[in-house]
């Protein structure tokens, strides 16, 4: 079985703003077919919402996410989360991870995604980690 990942949107952010880095790896794992990344509306639409702020066209977002929608499997959660109390956008990655039969979610969220370590055994890791430890 292909393991299923979810990435949280500051990975695509930061793999769309200075690519060749972690997040860019992880996303060409995926595009190879070394996991399944898994998303959701919410997911692309925040990515779409954030490259806009910082400054992408409407045009230029709306290429980013269909990229990135073109590599992955986007499930709609039958799950409601309420985990993180101060950032609602984390309870809607944990939400895909867990509709989404995920075994591993990936992130750079320092202050509300990475301090929880896992979510319902799902272990929750920043790029660098998810590249060493879980891709042969």
């Amino acid at each position: 079985m292909n393991l299923r990942a979810v990435v949280d949107t500051n990975v695509f952010v930061s793999h769309f703003l200075v690519p060749h880095q972690n997040p860019s790896k992880v996303l060409n794992l995926a595009r190879d077919g070394r996991f399944t990344l898994v998303t959701s509306d919410f997911i692309l639409q925040e990515l779409e919402r954030v490259l806009r702020a910082k400054g992408f066209t409407q045009r230029e977002a709306e290429q980013a996410r269909q990229s990135i929608q073109a590599v992955s499997e986007t499930i709609h959660p039958h799950h409601a989360v309420d985990t993180i109390k101060a950032d609602e956008s984390g309870n809607r990655i944990l939400e895909c991870a867990l509709s989404g039969r995920a075994q591993v979610i990936i992130t750079g969220d320092k202050k509300h995604l990475l301090p929880l370590k896992e979510f319902k055994g799902i272990p929750i890791l920043n790029p660098a980690t998810f590249i060493r430890d879980f891709v042969p």
